[in-house]
């Protein structure tokens, strides 16, 4: 993901993105390319992706993430809401 885009997201969020931006970079848990593109080592992403699981490990619905593709659509079919049209 492009950096600039993740920081207007995050600070959309109530986050201060610039400076956690820079401390995740001083910490070396991403790194920003020539390309201003956000890269994370693959094991970190697993690691944070089994501590969601974790959360809940039957019921993705209590989960605070979801990545799967397969579980989004599940959870956004069983809450699908009828809207009117005028």
């Amino acid at each position: 993901m492009d950096r600039n885009d993740a920081i207007q997201i995050l600070n959309g969020c109530g986050f201060f993105a610039d400076i956690g931006m820079k401390v995740l970079v001083e910490r070396s848990l991403v790194t920003v390319d020539n390309k201003n593109k956000l890269r994370m080592h693959d094991l970190l992403r697993d690691m944070g992706r089994q501590i969601i699981y974790e959360e809940s490990p039957f019921d993705s619905e209590k989960r605070s993430r979801l990545w799967r593709r397969e579980e989004v659509f599940d959870i956004l079919s069983k809450h699908k809401v009828r809207v009117k049209h005028w």
